[in-house]
């Protein structure tokens, strides 16, 4: 060990010593993990991975299944109404508007085994019938519309096997016709049942069923 004494006497002896060791220590630096330490007692989660794109329906292969939460029941009422509106203004281009492509219509006493293309026949009955003249009419009661995702045909044909098996997400909306002829002229079924399906933020028009209606 070096040592260095320096003294110096002014009135009274005053002495100042300083040592200096050759194995002076240091502390050591923290250890940090990483350039942003973590503050203690705090939890940061990672970044959660991206879900995948939304889907109305999929298969058990996947781990992770992001899927479209299903359309409110009034966007079921809002089509409806629409439907009748366009055909008693007999307003083809609304109508094609409301139906799928490839829409069908049939007869409940027939099933959709005898199923024809839907717009077709409106435009058929269009031209043979005035349904302007029930725009003045009640033809349905409001708040006896029936919603629900139960195919009508299930029941009375139990036998059938249909080509038309609703998807978990469509609708069946059924309502009963008030006033179905004008004169001797029979403009509707008794009752009419709209099979809807998911388009969107929509509905469309997959399937038409009308009891006791046939073209003359």
């Amino acid at each position: 060990m070096r040592c260095l004494v320096s003294a110096r006497v002014s009135g009274a002896a005053l002495a100042a010593i300083s040592c200096a060791t050759s194995n002076t220590k240091t502390l050591p630096e923290p250890a940090f993990t990483s350039l942003n330490p973590k503050p203690a007692g705090v939890v940061v989660d990672p970044l959660p991975a991206p879900l995948q794109p939304t889907t109305v329906a999929s298969t058990s292969e996947h781990a992770i299944i992001a899927l479209t939460a299903p359309l409110p029941w009034h966007e079921a009422v809002r089509v409806l109404e629409a439907f009748v509106a366009a055909v008693l203004r007999e307003e083809e281009p609304t109508l094609r508007a409301l139906l799928e492509p490839e829409a069908t219509w049939y007869n409940s006493a027939t099933g959709p085994a005898g199923a024809t293309r839907a717009l077709p026949l409106w435009r058929e009955r269009f031209r043979r019938f005035d349904y302007t003249s029930l725009s003045v009419v009640t033809l349905y009661a409001v708040n006896e519309v029936k919603i629900d995702t139960s195919d009508p045909q299930r029941s009375v044909h139990p036998a059938t096997s249909l080509p038309l098996m609703p998807a978990s997400d469509d609708r069946w909306v059924r309502i009963t016709i008030l006033a179905s002829r004008v004169g001797p002229d029979r403009l509707w079924g008794d009752r009419l049942s709209l099979r809807l399906h998911p388009a969107g933020s929509t509905f469309r028009i997959r399937a038409i069923e009308e009891e006791n209606f046939s073209m003359p």
